[in-house]
């Protein structure tokens, strides 16, 4: 089925293919300046959110390392599957600022779970405009199913682990007594145990939100969901730089659909599904798609990415010098 006036999209892909150098040189340059702004913008009100979690869980984190933690975890997450290259080091971060294990993962899983509400408080405006699509288009039925799925699978292992905590940990307990040798089997039982507190102290964590850390966490999901909305305007803002329209609130929706889509693409940095994904954009847009998809991902992830290689380099530098000095808790930001 086509939804353009303007050719089927094998079609209009070869047209946009061909004419992408001429069509990228005749971009508008004040949108596309305006895309970027937005990126710096998101990121900004990024390091705010992962600044106000810390607090939440009453780790010091600097406003400088708060920094780092985002802009160089950006690197880390685009040269490695699912975006897992950047936890290590974001545990670090906030370990150096004087959180435990459990704090700080605490932080880093819990900022996932508010970027998971907003995307629940556009899925009614998701289906409202693209439900149609959803039902008739084989390819973003099968990444919207695949999206699904996955946060399906997330959410009833995270409750698992919530809600049936002890059970597990008993029923693992008593596999163990199956092992003959009474020195492996108690090895085996002390981690097991090690790893079932870890669990517990993770969820002691996350309460602290609720509780005593609430105010931070409120000031944190305030800024999730405008951070957030500003990153989903960056495809309409380069579309209409291109080919200006109307009708844009199609590509503004896909483009939320493809944030968490490619949040947990196997590939790193989720290169070639992105570039797959985002021809979802021309069921929406009469433009030229291999620009958009281009553009979107130099301006989102490639510039992005850069620059937080470039900040890791340096704190690498400066982290050299610093590595024999003991955890200084920065009270004030920089």
């Amino acid at each position: 089925m086509s939804y353009s006036k303007y050719g089927n999209l094998f079609e209009r892909w070869q047209i946009g293919s061909s004419q992408l150098f001429d069509t990228i040189k005749n971009v508008n340059p004040v949108m596309l300046i305006f895309a970027m702004l937005l990126i710096v913008i998101q990121q900004f009100l990024s390091i705010n959110r992962i600044y106000f979690l810390a607090r939440a869980q009453d780790i010091k984190i600097s406003y400088k390392d708060s920094f780092y933690f985002t802009i160089c975890g950006l690197f880390l997450a685009a040269v490695t599957p699912f975006q897992s290259g950047g936890i290590p080091f974001q545990t670090y971060i906030l370990s150096k600022s004087g959180g435990k294990l459990s704090k700080s993962l605490a932080v880093i899983s819990f900022r996932g779970v508010l970027s998971g509400f907003v995307l629940v408080l556009f899925l009614p405006f998701i289906f409202i405009k693209i439900g149609d699509l959803l039902s008739e288009n084989e390819l973003i039925r099968n990444l919207t199913g695949y999206l699904f799925v996955l946060y399906g699978i997330i959410i009833v292992f995270a409750l698992f682990a919530t809600l049936q905590n002890r059970r597990s940990h008993r029923f693992f307990l008593k596999t163990t007594y199956l092992i003959k040798n009474k020195k492996v089997r108690k090895n085996i039982q002390r981690k097991l145990n090690k790893f079932f507190i870890g669990i517990k102290d993770f969820l002691t964590s996350y309460k602290i939100f609720f509780t005593k850390g609430f105010k931070y966490t409120s000031k944190a999901a305030l800024i999730t969901f405008f951070e957030l909305c500003v990153y989903f305007l960056v495809p309409p803002i380069i579309a209409l730089g291109l080919k200006p329209e109307e009708n844009v609130l199609g590509i503004f929706l896909t483009g939320i659909v493809l944030t968490y889509l490619l949040a947990f693409s196997p590939t790193p940095g989720a290169s070639g599904v992105a570039e797959m994904s985002g021809l979802s954009f021309s069921f929406f847009w009469d433009g030229p798609v291999p620009a958009l998809i281009l553009l979107w991902r130099v301006v989102s992830s490639y510039i992005p990415a850069l620059f937080g290689g470039i900040s890791l380099i340096h704190f690498i530098r400066r982290w050299g010098p610093d590595k024999k000095r003991l955890p200084v808790n920065d009270t004030n930001p920089e």
